[in-house]
């Protein structure tokens, strides 16, 4: 999953791009920071990235302007990470209700020792099921953008998805989010949409 954020003040003036929690290895390129999970990149922290360029605080897109810079300042080249459908298998540990509305707040583990909080209004979403998670920045099939948002002051960090909203309704049937069976693996990519 690709995170990128910057904040001037708190983080001292470094764009941080995550790619991956994991890492074990750490190097040095042209001034940026660069770790690595084996010969995986992990992450890359370019520093006083305010001396050359005009970026907005916190959770940017993967924009041709990022890309660029990270060009630029690591000798990284970001497309590979960037995915259209960054659609993942989750696993729904936690729902709680929000009170007075139809909305619940679900902790959705998506392997690799991460866990999102989700806003979910699906009437089916419970806990212990299995789910298609599209991750902020993802483009899902409808065209609609995934974005960090905060519903009823819960912040939702992705979006359980629907068959109708990946074009699917042929290969899932009934209303509200999809619930996989148990052949599908938290924390793998979903590909039934690639292939529909």
């Amino acid at each position: 999953m690709l995170t990128i954020f910057y904040n001037k003040k708190a983080l001292n003036d470094t764009l941080v791009i995550e790619i991956n929690k994991i890492y074990n290895t750490i190097k040095t390129v042209n001034n940026c920071t660069v770790g690595y999970d084996n010969e995986q990149i992990s992450f890359i922290n370019i520093p006083h990235i305010s001396h050359k360029y005009d970026l907005v605080e916190g959770y940017l897109q993967p924009t041709e302007q990022i890309i660029q810079i990270v060009k630029a300042e690591a000798t990284i080249d970001l497309t590979p990470f960037i995915y259209e459908y960054p659609l993942i298998v989750g696993n729904v540990i936690a729902c709680q209700p929000i009170k007075d509305s139809h909305l619940h707040i679900c902790d959705v583990d998506i392997g690799q020792n991460n866990i999102l909080k989700i806003v979910c209004g699906a009437a089916n979403v419970k806990k212990d099921i299995k789910v298609v998670v599209a991750m902020l920045g993802a483009t899902i099939p409808n065209g609609l953008s995934i974005k960090r948002s905060k519903l009823l002051g819960y912040e939702s960090q992705g979006m359980l998805c629907s068959a109708r909203e990946l074009n699917l309704q042929d290969k899932f049937k009934g209303s509200g989010i999809i619930i996989l069976t148990d052949k599908y693996i938290t924390g793998t990519p979903f590909t039934d949409a690639f292939n529909n």
